[in-house]
């Protein structure tokens, strides 16, 4: 996922678990991302800087995806 891979081809169903959990994001990653979605809330701009950063609309797209694949992977 760090490398911009967001799936994996499976040739055996054993081997979807063991990939999903390769691309889960990690409880910090979640816990980030909803971080930066609330101060995005609060800054009520298109453009906001967050720690020292600036967040943009791509930025914040990253973000809700790796939300929407916590959420998918957890709902299973």
């Amino acid at each position: 996922v760090g490398l911009g891979f967001s799936g994996k081809l499976c040739i055996h169903p054993k081997f979807i678990e063991d990939v999903n959990q390769v691309f889960l994001p990690g409880d910090e990653e979640v816990a980030e991302a909803k971080r930066m979605l609330a101060a995005y809330t609060a800054a009520g701009t298109g453009v906001f800087q967050y720690r020292g950063k600036m967040v943009d609309r791509p930025v914040l797209l990253r973000a809700q995806k790796v939300l929407a694949r916590a959420e998918a992977m957890s709902s299973r």
